[in-house]
């Protein structure tokens, strides 16, 4: 019985042995595997640059701050000048100034109105016995023409008299409407312009009519002679009335 204990025991002491190597080989097993690695986490992106291609600064509004500014000071600029004339001999020096101060001041007005005459009405008659005519620039020269012409036979009429007590309404009266005939009416007319196109309207054009392919210039001739005829019908009656009344 004593030799069944033994045995027992010495059972016991193998097993527990056995065991004890097992769990040594686990754990040196499990130290030399790899150990996975932490996530990682991505790198943050650089913080954002302003790019070399970026759309320019909006400077419209400076620009036209700028400009009203510069407007504004030229026109104070001619007002300053005029008012330091003093009222001499028609024809003078100082009427000759005061002139050029008024069409100084005028000469904007008639040049914007000759451009938006041709954008409104050029290339808008494309038949009859005006076709392919630049309305815009001949209602322009007409205007001018007509507007030059009265003003001319108000000066040669002399309507306005002596309309100040010192003599001087007269002059300034003059003076400012000839200073409007020189700048709004020679902005507003064209002869440049109306050449260029006489001798662009002149140049034969393909044409599906015409025999050899191209079409005559007919049509300079009829502008510029129909231009010439228009401009005595207006500006005889607008300067004669002066001589007639």
């Amino acid at each position: 019985h004593s030799g069944d204990g033994d045995r027992s025991l010495d059972e016991l002491v193998s097993e527990r042995l056995e065991r004890a190597r097992s769990s040594r080989n686990a754990s040196r097993t499990s130290s030399g595997a790899a150990t996975p690695a932490p996530p990682s986490t991505p790198p943050s992106p650089p913080p954002a640059t302003a790019s070399s291609g970026a759309a320019p600064a909006n400077n419209g509004p400076l620009y036209r701050w700028l400009a009203v500014a510069l407007l504004v000071g030229t026109y104070a600029a001619i007002a300053a000048s005029a008012a330091t004339i003093e009222p001499k001999d028609v024809d003078g020096d100082s009427f000759r100034d005061f002139k050029l101060c008024v069409g100084i001041a005028t000469a904007p007005f008639g040049a914007l109105l000759r451009w938006k005459l041709g954008k409104l009405l050029n290339g808008k008659c494309t038949g009859g016995p005006c076709a392919r005519w630049p309305l815009g620039t001949l209602t322009a020269n007409l205007l001018a023409s007509g507007l030059l012409a009265a003003l001319a036979g108000l000066c040669e009429y002399d309507v306005f008299g002596e309309v100040a007590a010192d003599g001087n309404g007269a002059w300034y009266a003059e003076a400012t409407l000839k200073g409007v005939g020189l700048g709004f009416c020679g902005c507003l007319s064209t002869v440049s312009t109306w050449i260029n196109e006489v001798n662009t309207l002149l140049s034969p054009r393909p044409s599906a009519e015409a025999a050899a392919g191209y079409g005559c210039g007919c049509a300079g001739v009829t502008y510029a002679l129909g231009s010439v005829a228009l401009g005595l019908a207006v500006g005889v009656p607008a300067f004669g009335w002066s001589e007639w009344a």
